[in-house]
């Protein structure tokens, strides 16, 4: 959702006046994946929150699932993601 000096998520986030999630910032440890980019991956409309934390968790590192729920629901509000 970046590129070029441009990241169409901050404007979105702007325009509707909400906050920055958490796990944008969150840095993986030792160089890993971003940990939003890799939560963004792992929606297929048939994992949990749970599900995507715990696969998040265990392929990039610990994470507060409140992070990932925020994450996804801030998602939604801007129209990236639809709700089930």
């Amino acid at each position: 959702m970046t590129g070029f000096g441009y990241s169409w998520l901050d404007d979105q986030l702007e325009k509707a006046k909400l906050p920055r999630p958490k796990l944008l910032d969150r840095e993986a440890p030792r160089d890993g994946p971003s940990f939003a980019y890799e939560a963004l991956n792992l929606v297929d409309g048939n994992r949990s929150v749970q599900d995507i934390g715990n696969q998040l968790t265990a392929t990039v590192g610990p994470v507060p699932i409140a992070e990932v729920a925020d994450f996804l629901a801030t998602l939604q509000r801007v129209g990236l993601l639809e709700a089930r």
